[in-house]
């Protein structure tokens, strides 16, 4: 009876979470689709990959669907032997639209409040705060579930932690060991990063703390303990992170070689610059408390502005004289004048990472009230989540951290460190809280006085900014380069933003005042607990849904049918698909941003944030300009004399490069001189370094020529050969590819596949079922010596890390589930027995 009593509240609890989900996403159940973009490039990108698994019932472990080749590790790849990703679906697709992964932030953080033993209704505020703050509403509309579900299993992974720290060493060792292991099956290792630095600063403080209260071995057993859990955690996902390690060392995330080997060495991780992309503005920090400080972002409509009108029709007339149909220009319109408001440091947002001024009240309530452990925690980790999230804006500090912190320099986007922020604020904040409702009769006179403290602080800064704001910030950015032409424009602009930075202090203002009048009431004893609760719950949800609906309401819901009119096929698509040959395509437009072309076609381009470093070399310093003499040719010849534009295009050609799509409503312009799957040269260039063979390729025909870099030059035995024979593409699967040769004399091979080694030369190469090697030719191809006579060639895909790996996951997932289970049944004896 007693622990029926003790779940009541929960149950109640968890199914208001789960009506509050489904309010804010209705749409979600009237059977329309969320229109992610990021999961339709994914969709697009990894079509070859879900086909072939459906076909085969077997991994593809390689697609050709974009960069011309890579492994699809990083992209779409189950690991069967991982326990956690049997139970990841149950949490990604328990609601439809994907929108459990919302309802499991709430559902992470409400556990971890509970664990506290907090009013099961304070943690449902608690779990509304942190779900429902700006940040992760903009990832889910943009598509970063992935993201999500990582961030999501920060909360009940700290809950593990913690537990262990007070004791509870059974419940601390599963709950740590399941929702680590999730959080790094998510995939996201990024956030999962950031969680484990929250978990190192409170280890720290923990030691410290056994230090004063001579407990080392009680802090010494729960180190231990925590130790077993990451083994257990990490275990099953041996073959995602071997391979993901693996292929990291040839990617621009892992150092890469080529050129950035030669001309800035190798660090094994990020160039800093491009690590750096999207470091916050330090004033920019401003908008996690006051949303359109600096202008919001480009979801958000402006509508009622001095320049909204004028630059909208501007816009748009210019859309509809380009061929855009009305609501395609007005749409665009919109997302242009959005991204003119921004005036902060990073190159585009989609708004700002609003997390709730009345929120950041109850946390600055929460650093007067809260005098333990927690506080030193929770702030020392948010401090340091806004410094690194600062990137180039601090650079003294995450310069070094870029340097020596273990994995760091793997990482881009800064921005991402505020995670911890968004996990950390609502937590004190709800501890706050708690306190309020624990203590207001025997503590009244600390707690109001720290309340009226905490309304000076926060209200304070809201009107500083609200009065004094304009004079303060200049309101000006990169992006006003734009109107440079129109200064007036410029003028009015600049007033627009300070008009929107007032009239959204004043409104954080508003939600602070409104949050401090609440508890000053309860204190007062003018409203029961039930009236503020009731309250806090309205204020905390009016202040941030109101924000929230600007960046993700019924209108971005669709139909199936609107949806999957996404990846209809183009008039250049159909061109394409009459040639049942083996050809890569090529999209003029922003190539490597382009994830669509992927859904249809074997792309030479793509969209992946850990493309192979030596192939994003190759474009951009000889694919780039071929690119751009193409589409030059093209505007000028106005698509006559379409052999021209291929006059000088060798890494098209031998890319396989067959079709390129310069308009997507006009059939595919054809390469006549495209290379083909595989071809015998005439010659072999050595050079020296990986400059020269990129500059080779500039200049050389690659139907007669290949270029080696001396790494492989003892390899070539000869440098001439007559060329002669034939060497055909006998069948093609994304993990095997066959060949079939015949010639009279000795030849060197060049087929249109990317080399890549892997852990052992994972892609193994047979002549005649007898083991070859092969080498790296023209930069990112493969070569081979062939005999003279008939042969069958075989590429087979074995990594590894894959195989061996899958083998180690599956024998962990067992003991972790063994494990997990005894670790459940003999904490409900002990409790069972203490009863």
């Amino acid at each position: 009876m007693n622990i029926q009593k003790k779940l009541v509240p929960h149950i109640i609890a968890i199914v208001a979470l789960i009506i509050i989900n489904a309010i804010y996403f209705y749409p979600a159940f009237t059977g329309k689709t969320l229109e992610q973009d990021d999961i339709k490039l994914g969709v697009a990108k990894s079509k070859e990959i879900r086909d072939y698994r459906d076909a085969t019932g077997e991994e593809p472990l390689w697609t050709n669907s974009m960069f011309s080749g890579m492994p699809t590790f990083l992209l779409n790849i189950h690991h069967n032997g991982n326990i956690f990703e049997h139970i990841e679906p149950v949490i990604k697709l328990w609601q439809p639209a994907q929108i459990g992964v919302i309802l499991f932030l709430m559902l992470g953080f409400y556990f971890l409040l509970s664990s506290y033993n907090i009013n099961p209704w304070v943690s449902v505020i608690g779990a509304v705060a942190f779900a429902f703050s700006a940040f992760f509403i903009i990832s889910f509309d943009a598509g970063h579930n992935a993201k999500i579900r990582a961030a999501g299993y920060i909360a009940p992974m700290l809950m593990g932690i913690l537990l262990t720290f007070r004791k509870k060493y059974l419940l601390g060792l599963a709950f740590t060991a399941l929702f680590a292991g999730l959080a790094v099956s998510a995939s996201h290792i990024q956030i999962t990063y950031y969680s484990v630095i929250i978990a190192v600063i409170i280890a720290i403080v923990e030691l410290i703390s056994a230090i004063k209260t001579s407990t080392i071995n009680d802090y010494l057993k729960s180190i231990g303990v925590l130790a077993i859990a990451a083994v257990l955690a990490i275990g099953p996902n041996v073959s995602k992170l071997w391979t993901t390690y693996e292929y990291s060392k040839e990617t621009i995330r892992g150092g890469g070689s080529g050129l950035k080997a030669e001309n800035e060495g190798n660090n094994g991780g990020l160039d800093k610059d491009y690590a750096m992309s999207w470091s916050y503005g330090i004033t920019e920090t401003l908008n996690l408390l006051v949303p359109d400080i600096m202008g919001g972002g480009s979801t958000q409509n402006y509508e009622g502005t001095q320049t909204h009108d004028q630059l909208f029709r501007n816009i748009k007339s210019n859309l509809a004289q380009q061929g855009y149909p009305a609501k395609t220009a007005e749409d665009q319109a919109n997302r242009q004048i959005a991204s003119l408001f921004y005036w902060g440091d990073q190159s585009m947002v989609n708004g700002g990472y609003y997390l709730g001024a009345s929120i950041f009240f109850l946390f600055v309530l929460g650093c007067f009230l809260i005098r333990d452990k927690r506080r030193t925690w929770i702030v020392a980790s948010i401090v340091i989540a806004v410094f690194m999230s600062w990137g180039s804006n601090l650079s003294f500090f995450n310069d070094i951290l870029f340097e020596y912190l273990p994995l760091y320099n793997k990482f881009r986007v800064p921005s991402m460190t505020l995670t911890i922020v968004f996990v950390l604020m609502p937590l004190m904040g709800m501890f706050a809280l708690d306190y309020v409702i624990r203590n207001y009769k025997d503590q009244k006179d600390f707690i109001q006085k720290s309340l009226l403290t905490s309304f000076y602080i926060s209200g304070g800064l809201f009107l500083v900014i609200a009065l004094i704001g304009p004079a303060l910030f200049e309101f000006s950015g990169p992006n006003d380069a734009r109107l440079g032409q129109n200064p007036q424009l410029v003028d009015l602009l600049i007033e627009d933003r300070k008009a929107l930075a007032r009239s959204s202090a004043f409104r954080s203002f508003a939600f602070a005042g409104l949050m401090f009048g609440a508890i000053f009431l309860f204190i007062r004893g003018s409203i029961k607990q039930v009236m503020l609760l009731g309250a806090i719950s309205l204020i905390v949800v009016a202040d941030l849904w109101s924000f929230d609906k600007q960046h993700l309401n019924s209108d971005d819901f669709v139909t199936e049918r609107t949806y999957n009119a996404s990846f209809n096929e183009s008039t250049a698509d159909k061109s394409i698909l009459k040639d049942q040959g083996y050809y890569r395509v090529f999209n003029l437009q922003n190539p490597f941003n382009d994830a669509l072309t992927s859904y249809y076609h074997h792309s030479i381009g793509g969209y992946h944030g850990a493309k192979m470093q030596r192939y994003q070399e190759l474009y951009e310093n000889v694919l780039f300009n071929e690119q751009n003499a193409i589409i030059q040719h093209l505007q000028k010849s106005q698509g006559q004399n379409i052999e021209q534009a291929f006059a000088q295009t060798p890494v098209l050609n031998m890319l396989n490069g067959k079709y390129l799509i310069y308009n997507e409503q006009a059939p595919a312009i054809q390469n006549p001189n495209v290379d083909g799957a595989a071809w015998f040269v005439q010659t072999v260039e050595k050079k020296t370094s990986a400059k020269e063979v990129i500059e080779s390729l500039k200049t050389i025909n690659t139907a007669k020529t290949a270029v080696v870099n001396k790494d492989f030059a003892d390899y070539v035995s000869k440098t001439n050969f007559s060329g002669q024979g034939t060497i055909t593409l006998a069948s093609h699967k994304p993990r095997e590819m066959v060949y079939e040769t015949s010639s009279d004399g000795a030849q060197f091979a060049v087929f249109s596949e990317i080399y890549y080694r892997g852990k052992e030369k994972d892609w193994q190469a047979y002549i005649d079922n007898e083991p070859v090697d092969h080498i790296r030719v023209n930069y990112v191809l493969r070569g081979m010596n062939i005999p003279a006579g008939k042969h069958t060639i075989r590429f087979e895909f074995k990594p590894k890390a894959y195989f061996a790996g899958e083998t180690i996951s599956m024998i962990s997932s067992i003991i972790l589930g063994l494990v997990f289970i005894a670790a459940l049944v003999l904490y409900f004896r002990k409790n069972k027995a203490d009863a």
